[in-house]
């Protein structure tokens, strides 16, 4: 019998409120926004993806926001999706990373303000992008086309693809890696959530080689095909799982059905088995791709609804109420990603009326 300790602290309470938005011109929904939490210099930085362009903001300390770039791409019928920050391991730039409808992923250098590398190779549209927590030059992308696949972004090579056999059988909407690298957890239209090894012989080798031998001689580098997930369950939720986390080795999870779940997988009870651990509801959620953020601490949860709502949750406490929720007149359009600064006490929303929201919470 396996047992699971909860330690309980003292219930956190904030005073939140909206201090800053802004509205991006071209009038398009704003899927993503990602806080640059890889070198403390940039930290107050942020990039929002919608249509054809990505728009880097930075945080004011008097509360507001100021534009710092903005990318638009060549192709007027792009539209991305999706956005995630890196380091340059040679430079020490900082690097962001963009897909969407087309499937193509850019990477940027925002000190050059060029971009670096374009990886392709995913069928269809890419629908999220996570870099590695430890190799800070891996790449993983989430795709239409059924598949995860990890790229080095050093060598633009394709090192891995995950799918196939008991892979994802529609859209992977969503991934998470491991703090430590071991592991990934995906996502998708298929009502899935699948655990990948990344501490396989196979995987590990193939990272090896892709920084190593990136272009053999006279043929194409090795990319390894994964077709057999660590866990893999449909017991979690009814309907498509549009976001997912990892919290250390238990897993938060969400879908079109008013809750964010808290579980994790318990092999020992079947090979599809889970225990739940929290449920945290919320209202008027029942679209698609509206993706809830952390804090870096993993104690604080945040997630939007089709009304503009954001309703903010303490992952510690005992209750599983909203701890408070953050409204303004003005925000009345679905909220389709949520994301928190480093020190957790500054949110950023995007929504589908092209406007970006600032929350400081106190």
């Amino acid at each position: 019998m396996q047992l699971v300790f909860w330690c309980y602290k003292r219930p956190l309470t904030f005073a939140a409120g909206c201090t800053a938005y802004a509205r991006e011109d071209h009038g398009n929904a704003l899927y993503c926004v990602t806080f640059c939490d890889v070198l403390p210099i940039y930290e107050r930085m942020f990039a929002v993806a919608g249509g054809n362009r990505l728009t880097v903001y930075e945080c004011l300390e008097n509360g507001g926001l100021d534009v710092i770039q903005v990318y638009c791409d060549g192709d007027q019928e792009e539209q991305f999706f999706t956005a995630a920050w890196t380091v340059d391991v040679l430079t020490g730039s900082p690097l962001l990373a963009a897909a969407g409808f087309r499937g193509h992923i850019k990477v940027i250098n925002c000190i050059t303000q060029s971009v670096v590398i374009v990886l392709s190779g995913h069928g269809n549209s890419v629908n999220e992008l996570k870099f590695h927590p430890v190799d800070p030059s891996l790449l993983f992308s989430a795709g239409k086309d059924e598949s995860i696949r990890l790229w080095n972004s050093l060598t633009g090579v394709c090192v891995a693809i995950f799918a196939g056999h008991v892979g994802h059988r529609d859209d992977v909407l969503s991934l998470d890696i491991h703090l430590k690298g071991s592991c990934f957890v995906s996502s998708g239209m298929d009502n899935t959530v699948k655990i990948w090894d990344l501490e396989d012989e196979v995987v590990q080798t193939a990272i090896s080689k892709s920084y190593t031998e990136p272009r053999p001689k006279d043929r194409p580098f090795d990319t390894k095909f994964i077709q057999f997930p660590a866990f893999c369950t449909s017991k979690v939720h009814a309907d498509y799982v549009d976001c997912v986390r990892m919290v250390g080795d238990l897993i938060l999870s969400k879908s079109t059905g008013n809750k964010v779940v808290f579980w994790k997988p318990n092999p020992s009870r079947g090979k599809d088995a889970v225990t739940v651990l929290r449920e945290y509801h919320y209202k008027d959620a029942d679209l698609w791709f509206m993706k809830f953020g952390l804090d870096a601490q993993l104690e604080v949860m945040a997630v939007g609804n089709k009304k503009g709502v954001v309703s903010v949750f303490d992952l510690d406490a005992e209750s599983e109420r909203a701890i408070c929720k953050l409204t303004h007149n003005s925000c009345k359009n679905t909220v389709r990603q949520v994301c928190f600064s480093k020190s957790g006490r500054t949110i950023i929303t995007c929504s589908d009326d092209a406007t970006v929201w600032r929350w400081d919470l106190h």
